[in-house]
């Protein structure tokens, strides 16, 4: 089968004897319907897809680090991944083992509908590792600490070990199925994550109003920290606009108004604002000087004298 590993501004190639990826497209075609896996239209990829029966390296600096990587269609292959990525996507593969040694900027790992794949995360910090729909797969942090989610679908047998921990955990549909009959592979999510002791937890994962994932703890906790929040704000309004106490308003509100700007308290000034009053006062205080003096002005002086006699 054809090896691809490229950018996606290669030039279209042929379909080849046995390059049967989704219904027998091409290599450009299976290209261009991987990249709307991508959230933004022309960003760049790289593809690694179709290797079998091979070793392979994807080795520092060969791939430019705004990429995302697409390892695709891949069987009995060991494949090590030391580049700068922005994201790592891996889809259809089988009897795969890969290895994440390189930085990835976005923290983000996908693999979904895989069979049988070992993926060693080795000093990579993965925040969130997505699996759907893969049977068996054994994923290994280097250091537990590395680890923060992972969020799974649909996925048998899964194992999860630490290189600096004994710690592990064992999943399985079929066993979260006997405990949550009304689960589907297809939807229902699951969290894995470490707790503030450190320990791993399994727990159905919930979405908060925003649609943020979320367990039911941190939903709980977020509700009740939205209660406490809009406690405070009513408490702070009520203080601002000197409205009544609660025990007080029967089925309505009270507000007490203010009518005069003598009921005001008192407000304490700065020397800036005490200087520009003073300056008013003063250009007030001219003013009237001078419209006083103005108007004694215009007044006719008054006649005392005696007129002659005839």
């Amino acid at each position: 089968m054809a090896a691809v590993l490229g950018q996606t501004k290669a030039e279209p190639k042929p379909a080849e004897e046995g390059f049967d990826f989704y219904g027998h497209l091409n290599q450009e075609e299976t290209q261009q319907r991987l990249k709307s896996y991508l959230p933004q239209k022309n960003q760049n990829a790289t593809f690694f897809c179709s290797k079998k029966d091979a070793t392979e390296l994807i080795a520092k600096d060969s791939v430019d680090s705004k990429n995302t990587l697409f390892v695709f269609g891949c069987e009995d292959i060991d494949l090590t991944v030391e580049a700068r990525l922005t994201k790592i996507l891996i889809q259809g593969c089988k009897n795969a083992k890969i290895t994440l040694r390189g930085p990835i900027l976005t923290n983000v790992v996908e693999l979904w509908s895989c069979d049988n794949v070992t993926l060693n995360i080795e000093e990579s910090l993965v925040a969130t590792l997505q699996l759907d729909l893969v049977n068996k797969i054994d994923v290994c942090f280097s250091r537990k600490k590395l680890m923060f989610k992972i969020i799974h679908a649909g996925v048998e047998d899964m194992t999860l070990t630490f290189g600096d921990s004994d710690d592990k955990l064992l999943s399985s549909f079929s066993q979260l199925k006997v405990k949550h009959t009304d689960i589907r592979k297809d939807i229902t999510q699951w969290i894995v994550h470490r707790d503030s002791n450190n320990e791993l937890l399994e727990e159905r994962l919930m979405r908060l109003p925003n649609g943020f994932p979320a367990t039911k703890k941190e939903i709980e906790d977020w509700e009740t920290n939205k209660e406490i929040m809009e406690s405070k704000t009513e408490d702070h309004l009520r203080e601002l606009i000197k409205i009544a106490p609660k025990t007080d308003l029967g089925g309505g509100v009270r507000i007490k108004t203010i009518k005069h700007e003598g009921d005001l308290p008192p407000q304490p000034k700065t020397k800036a604002q005490l200087k520009k009053a003073a300056r008013k006062e003063a250009e007030a205080k001219a003013a009237a000087a001078k419209a006083a003096e103005a108007a004694a002005a215009s007044v006719p002086a008054k006649n005392t004298g005696k007129g002659k006699a005839g």
